[in-house]
């Protein structure tokens, strides 16, 4: 195994995962990180702000025993491409993600739809997908992640939501990328550390999200999702009114697990009930008491419980390792 001395790039041969690149419409090539049996259906992982695909490495081992996991660095992330083109809008992230299991339709496991588990920002792509393309789509599992439209609804009625997003604010101000990537991407990190459960990010996990923030190029890149995806919520913050009502739409019928850390500062647990009622309501809820909005760091183990759910819902047959 050679190593280059960067961990974001040497910790995939680490834990035993395969890389592949995948090049997406517009000609951005993204890292996808594969691990399990070619022969087990498919689970695709989708991280989110400020993480990359390392954010999945806890989860991996619980589950490639019955999945082929595929864990991508989304667009602008960590090892994949700053797009050339800009393009951070929310149809855009959703193709990439069709053009990831379109192009690993034989390498990426079991030909089919997908299993697909999602967290904060990977999460509103996943539901954009889920709406798009449901025939992609086996089961979903959105963890502390909101549909965009339930949490713009959510914004307009809910005070205390308005509040946590001031944040989706901050990241509109121009250049405000140099700030936040200088002295070690510190406010990165302060953030990590000060709204989690004690001891959940180690040293190595600081280096694996918060390094590649360092570059501004970069971190640019990773508020271009907040400032294509969100101007109609900056615009009700600034005002100090509710966001316009995005529309609506067909609650899904793809089988959903919404699985929640109650203790989030950020997206409140009336985003979940609010895309209950109004999304998926057909979904199963699980509410984690104790765990913050970084569940997928803080508690894998009940992520892998979710994702295998969704074997027995659907009655997809897994291979065994």
């Amino acid at each position: 195994m050679t190593k280059t001395g960067d961990r974001v790039a040497d910790y995939p041969a680490e834990h035993g995962f395969e890389v592949t690149w995948v090049t997406a419409k517009d000609g951005t090539r993204l890292r996808v990180l594969c691990a399990g049996s070619v022969d087990a259906p498919r689970l695709l992982c989708v991280h989110g702000f400020p993480q990359n695909a390392a954010e999945w490495r806890g989860l991996a081992p619980l589950v490639q025993g019955r999945f082929r996991v595929l864990m991508v660095d989304l667009r602008g992330y960590a090892c994949s491409d700053i797009p050339a083109s800009g393009d951070y809008t929310l149809g855009t992230l959703a193709e990439d993600l069709v053009s990831v299991l379109d192009a690993l339709a034989i390498t990426g496991g079991r030909p089919g739809p997908a299993h697909l588990v999602a967290h904060d920002w990977g999460a509103v792509v996943a539901w954009a997908l889920v709406e798009s393309r449901p025939d992609l789509v086996a089961h979903h599992v959105s963890v502390n992640g909101p549909h965009y439209g339930a949490y713009s609804r959510e914004m307009r009625s809910n005070p205390e939501q308005l509040k946590s997003s001031w944040y989706t604010a901050f990241f509109q101000i121009p250049f405000i990328e140099r700030f936040l990537a200088s002295s070690g991407a510190v406010a990165i990190v302060r953030t990590l550390r000060g709204s989690s459960a004690r001891g959940t990010f180690s040293d190595e996990d600081v280096e694996l999200y918060a390094g590649p923030l360092r570059d501004p190029a970069r971190m640019r890149a990773a508020l271009g999702y907040y400032r294509a995806g969100f101007p109609g919520a900056v615009r009700a913050l600034l005002r100090g009114k509710g966001a316009t009502d995005a529309p609506k739409t067909e609650p899904t019928q793809v089988p959903t697990i919404i699985l929640w850390g109650a203790r989030d500062e950020a997206i409140r647990r009336g985003v979940a009930d609010r895309m209950m009622r109004e999304v998926c309501p057909s979904a199963e809820l699980r509410i984690l008491p104790d765990a913050s909005h970084w569940v997928p760091d803080e508690r894998p183990d009940e992520v892998a419980r979710a994702v295998l759910s969704g074997l027995e819902r659907t009655g997809t047959h897994a291979s065994r390792e």
